[in-house]
Protein backbone atom coordinates (compact mmCIF):
# COMPACT_ATOMS: atom_id res chain seq x y z
CA UNK A 1 0.00 0.00 0.00
CA UNK A 2 3.20 2.13 1.01
CA UNK A 3 4.14 1.93 -2.87
CA UNK A 4 0.88 2.78 -4.01
CA UNK A 5 0.64 5.99 -1.82
CA UNK A 6 4.31 7.37 -3.18
CA UNK A 7 2.69 6.41 -6.58
CA UNK A 8 -0.31 8.58 -5.83
CA UNK A 9 2.05 11.43 -4.60
CA UNK A 10 4.04 11.37 -7.98
CA UNK A 11 1.50 11.40 -10.01
CA UNK A 12 0.20 14.97 -8.10
CA UNK A 13 3.62 15.77 -8.60
CA UNK A 14 4.02 16.07 -4.88
CA UNK A 15 7.42 14.31 -3.16
CA UNK A 16 6.81 12.04 -0.28
CA UNK A 17 7.78 13.96 2.22
CA UNK A 18 4.31 15.15 2.66
CA UNK A 19 3.31 12.10 4.34
CA UNK A 20 6.77 11.31 6.22
CA UNK A 21 6.27 15.18 7.44
CA UNK A 22 2.73 13.75 8.64
CA UNK A 23 1.58 17.04 7.23
CA UNK A 24 -1.04 14.51 4.87
CA UNK A 25 -1.78 11.16 5.27
CA UNK A 26 -3.64 8.74 3.08
CA UNK A 27 -6.78 9.33 3.03
CA UNK A 28 -6.09 12.68 1.96
CA UNK A 29 -3.92 12.13 -0.49
CA UNK A 30 -6.45 9.46 -2.03
CA UNK A 31 -9.28 11.82 -2.14
CA UNK A 32 -7.23 14.61 -3.54
CA UNK A 33 -5.87 11.96 -6.31
CA UNK A 34 -9.26 10.77 -6.86
CA UNK A 35 -9.61 14.25 -8.31
CA UNK A 36 -7.05 13.13 -11.52
CA UNK A 37 -7.43 13.51 -14.08
CA UNK A 38 -7.75 17.66 -13.42
CA UNK A 39 -6.09 19.42 -15.87
CA UNK A 40 -4.58 21.91 -13.66
CA UNK A 41 -3.15 19.58 -11.45
CA UNK A 42 -1.63 22.80 -9.67
CA UNK A 43 -4.71 23.46 -7.87
CA UNK A 44 -4.84 20.03 -6.41
CA UNK A 45 -1.94 20.56 -4.86
CA UNK A 46 -3.10 23.98 -3.54
CA UNK A 47 -4.75 21.93 -1.33
CA UNK A 48 -1.94 20.21 0.24
CA UNK A 49 -0.66 23.71 1.29
CA UNK A 50 -3.97 25.08 2.68
CA UNK A 51 -4.11 21.68 4.55
CA UNK A 52 -1.14 22.58 6.04
CA UNK A 53 -2.65 25.73 7.92
CA UNK A 54 -6.07 24.46 8.56
CA UNK A 55 -4.97 21.87 10.73
CA UNK A 56 -3.09 24.78 13.06
CA UNK A 57 -5.46 27.18 12.69
CA UNK A 58 -6.67 29.09 15.42
CA UNK A 59 -2.53 27.96 17.29
CA UNK A 60 0.56 29.71 16.28
CA UNK A 61 2.78 27.92 14.02
CA UNK A 62 5.53 26.47 15.66
CA UNK A 63 9.25 27.34 14.27
CA UNK A 64 10.10 23.65 13.37
CA UNK A 65 6.28 23.80 11.02
CA UNK A 66 7.28 27.00 9.88
CA UNK A 67 10.86 25.10 8.30
CA UNK A 68 8.94 21.58 7.34
CA UNK A 69 6.76 24.07 5.53
CA UNK A 70 9.65 25.69 3.52
CA UNK A 71 11.57 22.44 3.13
CA UNK A 72 7.95 21.40 1.49
CA UNK A 73 7.72 24.36 -0.84
CA UNK A 74 10.89 24.31 -1.77
CA UNK A 75 9.73 21.10 -3.33
CA UNK A 76 7.66 22.54 -5.81
CA UNK A 77 8.05 22.04 -9.26
CA UNK A 78 5.82 24.79 -10.51
CA UNK A 79 7.61 27.89 -10.05
CA UNK A 80 4.09 29.86 -9.84
CA UNK A 81 2.54 27.48 -7.13
CA UNK A 82 5.86 27.59 -5.43
CA UNK A 83 5.72 31.65 -4.83
CA UNK A 84 1.99 31.42 -4.24
CA UNK A 85 2.76 28.67 -1.32
CA UNK A 86 5.31 31.26 -0.29
CA UNK A 87 2.63 34.18 -0.16
CA UNK A 88 0.11 32.11 1.42
CA UNK A 89 2.48 31.31 4.28
CA UNK A 90 2.81 35.04 4.99
CA UNK A 91 -1.05 35.82 4.72
CA UNK A 92 -2.04 32.77 7.24
CA UNK A 93 -1.77 35.15 9.58
CA UNK A 94 -0.32 32.20 12.53
CA UNK A 95 3.44 33.01 12.33
CA UNK A 96 5.18 35.58 14.73
CA UNK A 97 6.78 38.32 14.09
CA UNK A 98 10.53 37.08 14.59
CA UNK A 99 9.56 33.61 12.13
CA UNK A 100 8.75 36.81 9.60
CA UNK A 101 11.92 38.61 10.25
CA UNK A 102 13.40 35.06 9.63
CA UNK A 103 11.46 34.26 6.94
CA UNK A 104 12.54 37.87 4.97
CA UNK A 105 16.15 36.22 5.41
CA UNK A 106 15.49 32.88 3.89
CA UNK A 107 16.81 32.57 -0.12
CA UNK A 108 13.97 31.30 -1.85
CA UNK A 109 12.26 34.32 -1.39
CA UNK A 110 11.63 36.03 -4.54
CA UNK A 111 11.79 40.18 -4.29
CA UNK A 112 7.80 40.46 -4.51
CA UNK A 113 7.61 37.96 -1.38
CA UNK A 114 10.49 40.70 0.17
CA UNK A 115 8.41 43.55 -0.25
CA UNK A 116 5.36 41.99 0.82
CA UNK A 117 7.28 40.70 3.98
CA UNK A 118 8.74 44.35 4.78
CA UNK A 119 4.73 46.06 4.59
CA UNK A 120 4.32 43.22 6.89
CA UNK A 121 6.36 43.87 9.09
CA UNK A 122 6.41 47.64 8.62
CA UNK A 123 2.35 47.02 10.00
CA UNK A 124 2.97 44.95 13.25
CA UNK A 125 5.98 46.87 14.00
CA UNK A 126 8.56 44.72 13.26
CA UNK A 127 10.52 47.12 10.55
CA UNK A 128 10.98 51.04 11.07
Amino acid sequence: MISCLKEMLHDLGLHEKWTTANIVDQTFVETQYARLPDPDAEHIRMQFYEKFFKDRQGSPISDADVRVYLKLADLETDAGLKSWAIGFLVECGNISETQLIALNQNQMLEPKHKLFLARELKFIGGLP
